[in-house]
């Protein structure tokens, strides 16, 4: 699947082709210190498929993950968030 992204500026974008099959959410506690987050979703590709790897995917909704990696470092709340209050925005 083609992907389009660019940086949050708008000044970098970039393109690839990922396999929607290897969404992964990793919860490895580097993810967790990268990302700043419980966890990082990520959309592999291989390395000859992108023309620059920063910033965000704008088909996000399309690839939802199919596998979630390093669960023995997961947050006890980032695995169920069901209860969780929802807002459609802030």
């Amino acid at each position: 699947m083609k992907v389009e992204g660019k940086c949050h500026c708008g000044q970098i974008t970039y393109e690839a082709i990922v396999d929607p099959e290897k969404v992964t959410v990793c919860h490895c506690t580097d993810c967790q210190m990268l990302s700043g987050s419980a966890y990082r979703a990520s959309a592999i590709d291989a390395p000859t498929t992108y023309s620059l790897r920063v910033g965000c995917l704008q088909q996000r909704a399309l690839l939802p993950p199919g596998k979630q990696i390093w669960c023995r470092s997961a947050l006890d709340w980032a695995m169920n968030l069901q209860d969780v209050t929802r807002l459609s925005r802030q």
